[in-house]
């Protein structure tokens, strides 16, 4: 062991490493919660429908914002200074978010929540890897994940029991006193470093990649009520993305220190990692968001019903994620990763058989079967992402791999929200072609309703309500679907990268079979 290794008991060790993960599961927590006390947060603030999702999207902006300088404030700073500087600041956040009676002021403290807390994901990963020797790292990734994983289970059980029990502010004011108590333990039991180092910083390229990050979130929350292409402001911002696109491909190639280090992605093991990132945590995340809405607009469940209905989803994880690592020594992790993403294809294409009046056990057992996937997903993920990467350049491959993450999460659950409304127009529209005067099964309806006791509303009123309520599964389903193929093209990318290198060990073992044949000839010859 290292210096630093060897100056804890293991009692301190333990302490610390269980302050660490805590704090991990804090900002998850804060991410996954937020999902299900959307509707109440629109209530009681006067908020439209479409505007919810940006309670959960401009959190995702701020940690894309908060990432690509941790490389150059960790060496400033210290690992563990920023780490508690961000602990410290979360609660102040948490506590304006969970006060303000303003809509507007709400996702401000959002997005500053997102900067202050961005870093403590991947800070309490590299303080973890420090405080443990090598040889134990991928049990670290298992551990850690476990954290990660947990979120989706407690984040939805607890926000909805706040939510429903108390009031959706206590979702946010609950979380002050766990990020002072988990900042004192690690002031007090972890010493900070003492040196200082000053690395230069790419703020030309950090511009951009804001410019960048800012024009596409707002393309994809805002396209939709201004309809795409038929709006200037639309246009301005795919204009305005793309060449900053461009403009900052060119000038990252020609960096010493580019703020995100393009350099990474000509290794396949990490370029593989970050296309999976990118088709699978949209996905993920865009129905951690969808799912909780519809529960609660539409098929009447309070909060916590629909944490209940999202919880199974982190039970499984929960259990094995401990272990994964003893999974990656006996079986390599591109077998553990597109068993994974089978098990998300299958769960998809289950849930394309939702229906109206689905019950509560079936929807639990399909996050039930989906934790399955994701215990072997996310620490043979981060594993494969670092498995070709310089030891000293851990830290830029991890910041790279948490940004595009966050951004993946934040499109995601832009993009897919889109589709279901726009779906749900389509569908809308088509059911109602159905409903006119000349159709008998119009007229048997309107007719049965009559006889219907206790009936709320009038016969064309249920109607329209049942046509509304079938035309939003009807769109969910179809979200489903295009999820379903991205788990497929993950699936497929993972085949591809690993047969490509069966294909090109066969062949540089042919060519060094026909060498040594060659050269055995012409000594023969001789």
């Amino acid at each position: 062991m290292t210096e630093i290794k060897e100056q804890f008991s293991k009692g301190q060790l333990a302490v610390i490493t269980v302050t660490i993960l805590i704090a991990s599961l804090l900002f998850v927590l804060d991410y996954s919660i937020s999902s299900v006390i959307l509707p109440y947060v629109i209530g009681d603030l006067g908020a439209r429908y479409e505007q919810g999702t940006y309670i959960v999207t401009t959190f995702s902006i701020g940690n894309a914002f908060a990432l690509p300088p941790v490389f150059f404030l960790l060496k400033y700073f210290g690992k563990r200074r920023l780490f508690i500087f961000s602990l410290l600041t979360f609660p102040i956040a948490s506590f304006i978010c969970g006060t303000t009676g303003s809509f507007g002021v709400l996702l401000f403290f959002r997005f500053i929540l997102g900067i202050v807390s961005g870093p403590i994901l991947p800070l309490a990963l590299f303080i973890l890897l420090d405080l443990y020797p090598k040889k134990y790292q991928d049990i670290i990734f298992g551990v850690w994940a476990c954290t990660m994983i947990s979120a989706p289970m407690l984040g939805p059980l607890i926000g909805g029991f706040l939510a429903t029990a108390l009031s959706w502010r206590a979702v946010f004011l609950s979380m002050i006193p766990i990020g002072i108590i988990a900042a004192l333990i690690i002031y007090l039991m972890l010493e900070l470093e003492k040196e200082r180092k000053v690395v230069p910083f790419d703020l030309f390229g950090y511009f951009l990649l804001v410019v960048m990050s800012v024009t596409l979130q707002f393309m994809m929350d805002k396209g939709q009520q201004w309809d795409w292409h038929r709006s200037h402001l639309v246009l301005f911002l795919a204009i305005t993305f793309l060449l900053a696109a461009a403009l900052f491909i060119v000038w990252n190639r020609y960096q010493d220190t580019p703020v995100l280090d393009f350099e990474l992605l000509k290794l396949k093991s990490f370029s593989l990692a970050i296309l999976i990132t990118m088709l699978t945590y949209s996905s993920f995340f865009g129905t951690m968001v969808i799912i909780p809405l519809w529960l609660e607009t539409k098929m009447g469940y309070d909060a916590f019903n629909a944490g209940l209905a999202n919880a199974p989803v982190g039970i499984i994880p929960f259990l094995i994620s401990p272990f994964v690592g003893f999974f990656m020594r006996a079986i390599s992790v591109r077998k553990l990763l597109f068993f994974a993403m089978c098990v998300f294809a299958a769960v998809a294409y289950w849930t394309t058989n939702f229906y109206v009046d689905i019950d509560l056990y079936h929807i639990q057992m399909s996050r039930l079967i989906l934790g399955i996937g994701f215990a072997f997903y996310l620490a043979p993920l981060m594993t494969l992402s670092l498995s070709e990467v310089k030891e000293e350049d851990h830290p830029k491959a991890l910041i790279f791999f948490h940004f595009v993450r966050v951004t993946s999460g934040a499109i995601g659950t832009a993009a897919f929200t889109t589709i279901w409304t726009r779906r749900t127009h389509f569908h809308r529209e088509f059911l109602t072609e159905f409903v006119t005067p000349l159709n008998p099964y119009t007229k048997q309806f309107l007719e049965a309703t009559k006889h219907v006791p206790f009936q709320i509303g009038k016969p064309l009123a249920v109607i329209n309500e049942s046509v509304n309520n079938q035309a939003t599964v009807l769109a969910l389903l179809d979200v489903f679907w295009a999820i379903m193929w991205c788990y497929i093209a993950a699936g497929l990318a993972i085949i591809f990268w690993w047969g490509f290198d069966k294909i090109k060990k066969i062949l540089n073992d042919r060519n060094q079979n026909s060498t040594a044949t060659g050269v055995a000839a012409e000594s023969g010859s001789f």
